[in-house]
C-alpha cells in the first residue's frame, strides 16, 4: 500500500541555478550538492517539508541523466517516489503489472 508521495526526482541543466531558485521560496528548506560519482550525477534535495524535490545534474552527456537532459535541454521529471508499506509485496505488483525494474 502506498503511504505517501516520498519525492519527486528533476533532471536540471543547471544545478545551483535550480537551488537558488528553489531558496527563494519561504518555507523551503535546500540542501547542499553533494556527487553521486558512480552514478555520474550531482544532486541536492529540496525539502518542501511534507516531500521533498530531488535535483540532478548529471555529470556526463553518456549517463541515464545525461541522456534525458540531452532530449529535453530545460530539464525533465525523472521520477517519483512513494513510501509503501513493504518494499518487497510492491516490486512484486508493479513486476507483475508491467513495470520496468530500475
Amino acid at each position: 500500500m502506498i503511504q505517501r508521495l516520498h519525492h519527486v526526482g528533476l533532471v536540471v541543466p543547471d544545478l545551483g541555478a535550480a537551488l537558488a531558485s528553489y531558496a527563494k521560496l519561504p518555507g523551503v528548506r535546500v540542501g547542499e550538492p553533494f556527487e553521486l560519482t558512480e552514478r555520474r550525477y550531482r544532486l541536492a534535495y529540496v525539502d518542501l517539508g511534507n516531500c521533498l524535490i530531488e535535483l540532478t545534474q548529471p555529470l556526463t552527456p553518456d549517463s541515464v541523466a545525461g541522456r534525458l537532459l540531452a532530449a529535453n535541454p530545460q530539464g525533465a521529471l525523472n521520477h517519483l517516489a512513494f513510501e509503501v508499506d513493504d518494499v518487497d509485496e510492491a516490486r512484486t505488483r508493479l513486476l507483475d503489472q508491467g513495470a520496468l525494474p530500475m
